[in-house]
């Protein structure tokens, strides 16, 4: 799997043994091979996504960058979707609404 996502072993065994998270081209490349996105960003099995949370944060992901007359590529819009996704589904209680703000300054970093 270390030679499939293009880094050592060692560095795989650091991913396994949970002292390090792999970065965006591995998780880009474990998509590529099958790997269901929403189990490598939320440890849910597929399927188990929260379909209002993430028509939530795609809604106010559009806007923030209408807001301010953006517009990411494709792969970008989805990291960032992915990003907000996870971090909404961690909380207590999600309220993507009360999010905007958060939502708006990752939009600043990501851009």
């Amino acid at each position: 799997m270390a030679a499939a996502c293009e880094v050592g072993i060692s560095t795989w065994q650091n991913y396994e043994a949970g002292t390090s998270q792999p970065g965006p081209a591995v998780l880009a490349r474990l998509v590529a091979m099958g790997v269901s996105s929403d189990w490598l960003l939320t440890g849910r099995p597929p399927g188990d996504a929260d379909e209002q949370l993430l028509q939530d944060v795609v809604a106010n992901l559009e806007t923030v960058l209408a807001e301010r007359n953006l517009m990411l590529p494709p792969e970008k819009k989805g990291r960032l979707v992915a990003l907000l996704y996870q971090m909404f589904r961690e909380m207590e209680e999600p309220q993507v609404a009360r999010g905007h703000h958060l939502i708006a300054k990752v939009v600043t970093l990501a851009s």
